[in-house]
Order: C-alpha cells, then structure tokens, then sequence
C-alpha cells in the first residue's frame, strides 16, 4: 500500500512540474547573399501566427558574427498598429545564435492565427536579404517585408512583398502550453484518488 500512495505522489508530482521548453527560431538561413546598409530604417517582416505561441527572445542580424556596431531596439506590432513587445536593446553582450545575436525577455503570448510584425532599428550597422538556406517555423507563416524610414523604432508600415525578408530583426519562442499548469479538475481526482487510497489504508489498520 505504501508504493501506492508513493506512486500517487510521484504522478502529482511529474503532472504539476512544468515541462521543460525549448525556444525554436522563428527564421533561420545558412548564409547571405547582400549586406549593406543606406540609412537608418525601423525593418523586419509580417508573419502569421498558425498557433499560440510565447515569444521568449527578440534578436538582431550580426553580419559577420563579430559584434555591431551600436545596440538596437527591437519589437512586435500588431497589424492595428500597437507595440506589443520591446526589448530595450539587443547589443555584442547579448548571445550569438546563427546570424543573430538573441535577448532574453519577459514572454509575451501571440494568439493564433492574427497577423503581426516584427521591426528593428537597424542604424549603423548592415542588415540583409537575399538569403540562402531559408527555413521558416511552422508555427508561423510569412507574410512579407515591412519598413519605415526611422532612427527609432516605429510601426514599419510599407511593403515591397518581398517573400525573404528584411533582417534586421527575428525572435525565438516556445509553444504555447509547455509550461502549462494542470486543470484543477485534473488535480482533484489525484487528489481523491490519494485521499483514497490513505483511508483504504487505514481502514486495513483497524
């Protein structure tokens, strides 16, 4: 009886802990074909979310992999024009992933299937289009290039259609429900079935 009421407790155990999350890279490619820069412009790209998910990391293209130049705003917009997330800065102390360099922020969930769109500050320093190897997560879909004029980071309301972004900027994120807690209707039959299983116990006792 006792490995039982163990066992209960190893299974309450193992529902309540959080899984553990991986965050996936929106966008990623192997390399480049243009580097350059004419001007300070707020750029990304528009995607469409095609589930929940929970933008953990917001980045900023690295060129040569070797540091930039000056730090840069990055956020997320939604298509009605709001900012939705904003990182402050992404700068050579932030951690290198691929042709990013990637900070931490608080995560912020972006529901299914709404449009959104991603912009960076590039200043000085190069951003890129044209790449080769260019893989998107299915858990969103592109839409387009989008920018503005702008040394600071504002809605980049223009469009060329342009189906390889601008970058400039990208963002990691976890799906939605990996950190999930369990439904308190869940927790209330382990519960009984504990409590169950104590009074059985006892019961056996007399």
């Amino acid at each position: 009886m006792k490995k039982a009421v163990m066992g209960i407790v190893m299974l309450i155990l193992v529902v309540c802990a959080p899984a553990q999350a991986f965050a996936l890279t929106a966008i990623d490619f192997t390399g480049v074909t243009t580097d350059f820069t004419n001007g300070s412009w707020s750029l990304g790209f528009e995607f469409t979310t095609n589930q929940a998910i929970s933008v953990t990391h917001l980045g900023f293209y690295d060129d040569l992999k070797n540091g930039l130049l000056e730090s840069h705003s990055v956020g997320i917009f939604d298509v009605t024009t709001t900012l939705l997330v904003a990182s402050g800065t992404v700068g050579n102390a932030d951690s290198l992933d691929g042709f990013f360099r990637y900070t931490s922020i608080v995560p912020v969930d972006l529901a299914a299937n709404h449009a959104y769109r991603i912009a960076a500050v590039t200043l000085q320093d190069n951003y890129t289009w044209g790449t080769t190897g260019y893989v998107v997560d299915p858990a969103i879909t592109y839409t387009k290039d989008v920018y503005s004029a702008s040394g600071t980071l504002v809605y980049p309301a223009q469009s060329d259609g342009i189906s390889n972004a601008w970058f400039g900027p990208n963002f990691k994120f976890d799906e939605s429900g990996n950190n999930a807690v369990p439904e308190p209707a869940s927790l209330g039959l382990l519960g009984s079935g504990l409590m169950g299983l104590i009074g059985f116990n006892r019961r056996k006792r007399k």
